[in-house]
């Protein structure tokens, strides 16, 4: 590859999650004397304003969302093949699901508009949507069109083995266009607060009560059945049942369509006082050495920063064996790992860390080894050669 390169992420939603903060690490550590980066999404979001401040040049696709909607599919699609054609790049990245099927094809389209021009493009696979808990007809209807955009990919790169496994197995992508990449934070750049200031505003967070002499778990996640929030509000319903009485509080950072299902679960259960839902707070990994442990009850995963920005703050994990977390997870070893849709489990593990503060010292110490020095250079050199 030589010369300067025009880059063109796209991604659907412009909120902050995990297949945003992989595209937002790619566009500013990129090195700009090799790509020239330019970042699509379908809305403005904290996506779009973070990448503003960096100086990273942002564009809208009218149309472009998550949700199944015939005709605005049909007009993201087409806008989408628009914004090719216009900004005729090198090397279009496809992240999300629904990017990854309209964007494969418009990318085609353009291409076939457009005689001499020969785009390389790439997919991110962020945890298939296949993975998800959904009907068998919603299931076989994803499998189907990711199989037909991958005819109009050149590279498909996943953040877990898991989900290179699953493409093989259902065959979605032939292992000749896969490549697994796993995700990696880049340098730390100071953001974390220390913890007698984290503390205090996540006492401000959880609605001003004392946190103190209270063993806090926290959970940043956006509120989708997904992460499987219920289940940590189930397994906190079983700790206050508790004959050992534990005083806990749990903190859920983060907003999402589930927000009022789950304000009523905390409501029916009638555990306001130790669980809280936080909302959305921007650059929330800056909070976590407020906490004393971190749990995520996902259901579905590819391969979550959080678990890494966990690490690097310095705190026991509790997490759902599920996509690639055991990948880089070792229960017992750097973590717990417990089955998802277990609340008994969840309880239990959450139970040993208030009880066990060798355990503690010991689970911390290894998960700071998750966070290597070479990682995150590993991760973008192998993504540029996905580029080639």
């Amino acid at each position: 590859m030589s010369g300067r390169r025009r880059l063109l992420l796209i991604v659907t939603k412009p909120v902050w999650g995990g297949a945003q903060r992989y595209v937002f690490d790619l566009a500013t550590n990129l090195p700009s004397s090799s790509f020239e980066v330019c970042v699509a999404t379908g809305g403005y979001g904290e996506l779009v304003a973070r990448l503003k401040r960096a100086g990273i040049r942002t564009l809208f696709v009218p149309g472009l969302q998550r949700d199944l909607s015939v005709a605005r599919d049909f007009s993201g699609f087409l806008n989408l093949v628009r914004l090719i054609r216009s900004e005729r790049p090198d090397v279009i990245h496809l992240n999300s699901s629904k990017a990854g099927v309209l964007g494969a094809i418009a990318a085609a389209t353009a291409r076939l508009l457009m005689a001499g021009w020969r785009p390389r493009v790439v997919f991110t696979a962020h945890g298939w949507a296949f993975n998800e808990a959904k009907s068998s007809l919603r299931r076989l209807g994803m499998i189907l069109s990711s199989r037909i955009s991958v005819w109009f990919l050149d590279r498909i790169v996943t953040v877990s083995r898991y989900d290179s496994r699953r493409a093989l197995a259902l065959g979605v992508a032939p292992r000749s266009k896969l490549m697994t990449v796993h995700n990696a934070l880049p340098p730390s750049d100071g953001d974390l607060l220390n913890r007698a200031d984290a503390r205090r505003r996540l006492q401000r967070l959880a609605g001003g009560s004392s946190l103190r002499a209270r063993f806090v778990v926290g959970c940043v996640s956006e509120l989708t059945a997904n992460k499987g929030l219920v289940h940590i509000i189930n397994a906190a319903a079983r700790l206050r049942a508790s004959p050992e009485s534990f005083r806990f509080r749990i903190i859920i950072i983060g907003g999402g369509e589930d927000r009022s299902y789950l304000a009523g679960h905390i409501a029916a259960l009638r555990l306001g006082d130790v669980v809280s839902l936080a909302g959305f707070v921007p650059n929330a990994a800056s909070l976590l050495r407020g906490f004393d442990a971190f749990a995520l009850p996902s259901l579905k995963e590819g391969l979550p920063y959080v678990i890494l920005e966990a690490a690097r703050a310095g705190l026991p994990i509790i997490a759902t064996g599920v996509g690639g977390i055991p990948e880089i997870m070792r229960n017992e070893n750097n973590g717990l790992l417990v089955p998802p849709s277990d609340p008994a489990s969840l309880a239990s593990s959450m139970c040993r860390l208030m009880r066990d503060a060798r355990l503690r010292e010991r689970l911390t110490r290894q998960a700071l080894r998750l966070e290597g020095a070479t990682a995150f250079r590993r991760m973008l050199n192998q993504t540029i050669r996905a580029y080639q």
